[in-house]
């Protein structure tokens, strides 16, 4: 069985809501820099800033989309390193 889980990140929020880093930035009271860090990985939120990106993104973006993934991606289809995990 495979299980597929999609996050809404800042870069795909932004990019779906057609908002500029600019915008976003005006919205959640930060400077632009900081923003674009964010949404390029090369920042991490304080609690209030990401308290403030969930409330202007309406709970799409949350602190779980700014923690970094336990586990590695699957690997590609037909991959012949893949290794099955039997529960």
């Amino acid at each position: 069985m495979t299980c597929t889980l999609s996050r809404m990140n800042l870069a795909n929020y932004l990019a779906a809501n057609e908002l500029t880093d600019a915008a976003f930035a005006e919205r959640i009271g930060r400077e632009r820099s900081f923003v674009t860090r964010l949404r390029t990985g090369r920042a991490t939120p304080s609690l209030a800033t990401v308290a403030a990106i969930q409330v202007a993104t309406n709970g799409a973006v949350t602190a779980t989309d700014f923690m970094p993934t336990i586990l590695p991606p699957p690997p590609a289809p037909g991959n012949a390193n893949h290794h099955e995990v039997l529960g």
